[in-house]
């Protein structure tokens, strides 16, 4: 499985970013929303301090994720949650919104899914 790591940064914060990518002499597809920025380098980086990291992956890709413990909260949109909830129920897992073991992020990017597990 090929993942693509990204950044999901505020937009207030992005021109400290980009200042940092510039001088790491990084490459990187820019995409603005209402409030965050979606950065997918061109080229491997290793920055700290950022914004938030995810992975970039398609429905299938998610679907076969393994996540670790077994109880799990899922936070996106609630269509999202709905589609892809019972794919990880019929796998064993339970979704605990109190106290999981497990938050998985899924937020939809064009055709991909940004997903962070924590």
């Amino acid at each position: 499985m090929k993942v693509v790591q990204c950044y999901l940064v505020r937009r207030e914060k992005f021109n400290d970013v980009k200042s940092k990518l510039i001088q790491e002499n990084v490459e990187f597809i820019e995409e603005e929303g209402n409030y965050h920025v979606l950065i997918i380098p061109l080229s491997e980086i290793k920055l700290e301090n950022i914004g938030k990291k995810y992975l970039l992956m398609d429905e299938k890709d998610i679907l076969e994720l393994d996540i670790p413990g077994q109880s799990f909260k899922i936070e996106s949109t609630r269509d999202i949650i709905e589609k892809f909830a019972g794919a990880f129920i019929s796998k064993g897992k339970k979704v605990n919104l109190e106290n999981p073991e497990s938050t998985i992020e899924i937020k939809k990017w064009k055709e991909k899914y940004l997903v962070s597990v924590s």
